[in-house]
């Protein structure tokens, strides 16, 4: 008997499953709540940072402009600015603001914004219309600050502050700088932005861009915009912020990597995966042990069970738990042994009703022999007599008595048919069958010779389509059924029509089905099922000779060799009568 799955396995594997589940939606929703409050924090971090750089970068330009203010305020420079073709330039005021390292060009324009003179450097004049920009974003009238432009391997801008005499314009102190960072600032911004954050700068249109060490590719110009964006900075996905330097046309960008921002929900996935498989060793392992405690007592059940089911005798278990499982033994062990007196009773009641039935039988088989012999007897004198006044006596008896007599003849010859049917139907009942491998084209051979006669008086033919195969089962009655069938398809074709009898076999799914038929008269639909009860006749004997048992001799027959049998019939076409066997090779 299979055994099937066990809950000993099924139930550990049940509750590590759903333990997997329940962790696993646990750290799912743990992970999300960590990345989102790491991405928070991200992004406060980067508001925090932007805006400090901003303020530090007005601040910064402030101080600067008020330098550059001071000096435009100079006598000298001023007096340069009403004459400049009567006065020397004011070099040495001048050169003063250039003792800056980043500081390129120092500047003196006229109000129309053309160079009047340089203290210092080689930077090439402003084209005209970023002069003319820069001229136009006068902060308060005083001064401007200009938007980045490349310069070869830096980035440079432009500080222009006014220079007035009075109410008189006479124009403009212009510094031309480098954005590069010192050590020391490089170092500050570092602090500032934290590690692993970058930083780039460049104009608010977003042409030229910069890390304050050189020029670099901008971000993506949508960034430019409020709030939180992600995008990749050679292929590495980035976060960042973004804020307007104010009094410039500067914008700030601060750039976090992705991955950085996610490493602790990354860590924490991590140990979590971890403490997952540390629970789920620990439950199952819980499980499996509480499982064996469990299961095995039941398990002792399950087989006393299975052996009382299959006839042997039920273990006696154990009864020394005193939880349901004790109880479910004890009462187990009262059913065992309740059952086992119940089936003691059941077993001395069977043994009694056998002897009855053999008694039964043989009281059957004593009158199956009167019937044989005793019955038969009277009926073999009747017909005897009632045959020598037909044929010493015929010339004495007149036309009604030779009639009579003559129904007499054949009444007793139907009725000694019937009893002889009537005792192989109960033969076939009862007797033990030896089954075995039987060739169907033996069989059929010795049908066709005993009702060949018969076909050849009638013009007939049968055909074999040979070879039918081999069966399991017995040869004598499965020539008896053959011999009825293929008998019946002679007989019942219409007056004055050759019988045509075709035998033939089929394999289906391990069987073997062998048809028999004929060009009768058919049966309808209705009768398909009676003709195979006993006495079950659809025509009377004077037009169809029979006792009504043939058909339900082949039924019974087949069922004896485990098949069936069956017709399929068109009234007025002929029918297929068909018994199904098991084939060769199945046993």
């Amino acid at each position: 008997m299979s055994r099937g799955r066990s809950l000993q396995h099924e139930l550990p594997l049940g509750i590590g499953a759903l333990l997997v589940v329940t962790v696993s939606t646990f750290a799912i929703v743990m992970y999300r709540e960590v990345r989102r409050s790491a991405v928070a924090a991200a992004s406060d971090r980067l508001d925090r940072t932007t805006l400090q750089l901003s303020q530090l970068l007005t601040q910064s330009t402030r101080t600067r402009f008020a330098v550059i203010e001071s000096t435009a305020a100079l006598p000298a420079v001023r007096a340069f600015m009403r004459a400049p073709a009567r006065t020397p330039p004011p070099l040495e005021s001048l050169k003063k603001l250039s003792t800056v390292q980043l500081v390129t060009s120092i500047e003196l324009w006229d109000p129309a914004g053309r160079r009047l003179t340089r203290a210092s450097g080689s930077a090439a004049p402003l084209d005209s219309a970023h002069a003319h920009t820069v001229i136009a974003g006068l902060r308060e009238g005083r001064s401007a600050l200009g938007r980045f432009e490349r310069d070869g391997d830096s980035v440079s801008y432009a500080l222009l502050t006014t220079v007035n005499d009075g109410a008189t314009h006479l124009g403009y102190l212009v510094e031309r700088r480098r954005l590069s960072a010192s050590p020391q600032g490089s170092r500050a911004l570092a602090d500032l932005i934290g590690e692993g954050a970058t930083l780039a700068i460049g104009n608010a249109a977003g042409d030229v861009w910069t890390d304050f060490t050189r020029p670099i590719p901008g971000p993506p110009i949508e960034v430019l915009g409020a709030g939180l964006h992600e995008y990749a900075r050679d292929s590495v996905p980035v976060l960042a912020r973004s804020a307007r330097v104010a009094g410039t046309p500067w914008q700030v960008v601060v750039e976090f990597p992705r991955n950085q921002v996610l490493a602790r929900a990354n860590a924490f996935v991590v140990r979590l995966g971890l403490i997952t498989i540390v629970v789920l060793v620990v439950g199952v392992g819980i499980a499996w042990i509480t499982t064996r405690w469990i299961m095995r007592p039941l398990r002792h059940v399950t087989e006393a069970a299975e052996a009382m089911a299959t006839g042997r005798p039920a273990t006696v278990l154990t009864e020394g738990r005193r939880d349901e499982i004790g109880r479910l033994t004890k009462a187990f062990n009262s059913m065992s042994s309740e059952v086992a007196h119940s089936r003691a009773r059941l077993e001395a009641q069977v043994a009694e009703r056998t002897a009855e039935l053999q008694e039964t039988m043989q009281e059957l088989e004593a009158f199956s022999y009167t019937v044989s012999h005793d019955l038969r007897a009277p009926l073999r004198a009747m017909q005897g007599f009632a045959q020598a006044l037909l044929e010493d006596y015929s010339p004495s008896l007149d036309a009604t008595a030779r009639d009579y007599a003559t129904r007499v003849v054949d009444a007793s010859h139907r009725m000694d048919d019937l009893i002889q049917d009537l005792l192989a139907y109960g033969r076939l009942s009862r007797e033990q069958l030896s089954l075995a491998s039987v060739d169907l084209d033996t069989v059929a051979a010795e049908v066709i010779r005993e009702v060949e006669h018969d076909v050849q008086q009638r013009g007939g033919r049968i055909d074999v389509a040979a070879p039918l195969g081999e069966v399991i089962g017995n040869g004598r009655i499965l020539q008896q059924i053959l011999a009825n069938l293929v008998g019946n398809a002679v007989k019942f074709v219409p007056q004055g029509v050759p019988p045509h009898v075709r035998i033939s076999a089929e394999a289906r799914d391990g069987r073997r089905r062998v048809w028999v038929e004929d060009n009768g008269i058919g049966i309808a639909p209705e009768h398909r099922e009676r003709i195979f009860r006993v006495f079950e006749r659809l025509h009377g004997g004077e037009t169809y000779p029979g006792t009504g048992i043939g058909l339900a001799i082949v039924r019974r027959g087949a069922e004896r060799m485990d098949g069936t049998a069956g017709v399929e019939s068109t009234p007025g076409q002929g029918s297929r009568f068909w018994i199904e066997l098991p084939a060769e090779g199945t046993r």
